[in-house]
């Protein structure tokens, strides 16, 4: 070992409150059903890293963590001040990991990475409490329930590069990721329309007793450079054990109260796809660069695909570059999905092209004025993996798809110290 060992540190904390209502910003519902959703969220994390020769190579050995606690109660303080739903109740979820990454180049022909990980996820939820009688089944057998949960996750990751030639690099990278439910997938005891940002329209309840998704994955490609080309696709295959993702719920304790509810629940999966990132340097100043993408996600129990896959996607960028200046022009471009998944009763997406400008210039040194328009021909269109409207009286009808960004014009100031 060579000294010295170079030391890297990190430490945050943070608490949020945040409330949100269906009366206060709009009209309220039908029947008089104002809802008051109030949240809080305490939470913090630290990183520890160490590095230093070993083997020929580079080692980073380290810990680091996250603890956090989550609340939400919901209440009718307009017309029902009795009505209370405790949402989630002294909800925790703390992760503390281990990790180890090794990386070596051999005589400038390949270069190796290795890298091992142990997260250690502790999940509890206190006792809950709703004032609706029909929600009382529910309450009672979530309270009697062993609501706590430890998840031993061990991941791996293994990487090699191939110097074939000065402007050709080979890649072959596989691996093994886990990743436990969030606390909304395991404690969310009574159905309601909280997704952890899905806002899909749908109605959900949570499962304790969820396992940990295991993903397995393979990926090849190269990396092909020239002083004016270079393209760079990556292949991958990844097969999920245990993918968590909302399916038909069957209890019955559950339909009596949302027949349509969806239950988060484990399922086996398989995703496939590409990526291509490439550019062009072209003559007098001009370049040409962007990125193509494929990913295709299916269920593997039955048949059906994966939920909320973005489609076929690519973006392009016509770059001019003057000493203090540049400009550019933007396309971005989106296939229709119509690989969607029934289970989850999604939508197929229409296809849509967007255009952008941008431009930016530097009149003082270590002072930086960038601006643009993004959709510039104010383009009415809905990403894929947008929400679904659920508030009635507005321009997008209920159940349809949330529009994306209007035309947006921008503009930025950015000044450097040194």
């Amino acid at each position: 070992m060579n000294w010295p060992v170079i030391f890297h540190g990190k430490l945050y904390w943070t608490n949020v409150n945040h409330r949100m209502s269906n009366y206060e910003l709009r009209n309220p519902p039908m029947m008089n059903m104002t809802r008051l959703n109030t949240t809080s969220s305490d939470g913090g994390g630290y990183r520890l890293d160490a590095g230093f020769d070993l083997a020929g190579g580079k080692l980073l050995a380290g810990i680091d963590g996250h603890v956090a606690k989550h609340k939400a109660v919901i209440t009718d303080p307009v017309n029902n001040p009795m009505f209370l739903v405790d949402n989630f109740n002294d909800v925790t979820r703390d992760l503390y990991g281990v990790f180890l990454e090794w990386n070596r180049s051999y005589a400038r022909q390949r270069d190796v990475q290795v890298g091992v990980r142990y997260n250690r996820v502790d999940m509890n939820a206190g006792d809950v409490y709703s004032s609706m009688m029909m929600a009382q089944a529910l309450q009672n057998r979530f309270n009697a329930a062993d609501r706590s949960k430890v998840d031993n996750n061990f991941d791996i990751q293994a990487k090699l590069v191939q110097h074939m030639s000065s402007n050709l690099d080979l890649m072959v990278e596989g691996g093994r990721k886990t990743r436990s439910p969030s606390y909304q997938a395991r404690y969310l005891w009574l159905p309601l329309e909280v997704t952890n940002g899905l806002a899909d329209g749908n109605v959900y309840v949570g499962d304790i007793d969820l396992d940990p998704e295991v993903a397995y994955e393979v990926g090849l490609g190269f990396d092909w450079h020239e002083p004016d080309f270079q393209v760079a696709p990556r292949v991958f295959y990844r097969y999920v054990d245990n993918y968590i993702q909302g399916v038909p719920a069957t209890d019955p304790l559950v339909t009596a109260l949302q027949p349509e509810a969806l239950q988060f629940a484990n399922v086996d999966a398989t995703l496939y796809g590409i990526d291509v990132p490439w550019g062009v340097a072209l003559k007098r100043n001009w370049s040409l660069d962007g990125t193509l993408s494929y990913v295709r996600g299916k269920r593997d129990d039955i048949n059906d695909n994966l939920y909320r896959i973005a489609p076929l996607n690519g973006r392009a960028t016509l770059t001019y570059q003057e000493t203090g200046w540049w400009a550019a022009v933007e396309g971005v471009a989106y296939a229709k999905q119509n690989k969607v998944s029934e289970t989850n009763h999604e939508t197929r997406s229409d296809s849509y092209a967007l255009l952008n400008l941008s431009a930016g210039f530097e009149p003082y040194r270590d002072i930086e004025i960038n601006a643009g328009i993004d959709n510039l021909f104010d383009k009415n269109y809905a990403p894929h993996l947008n929400g679904i409207n659920r508030v009635a009286g507005t321009d997008v009808p209920v159940g349809d798809r949330i529009p994306g960004y209007g035309r947006n014009v921008f503009a930025s100031v950015t000044m450097r110290y040194n």
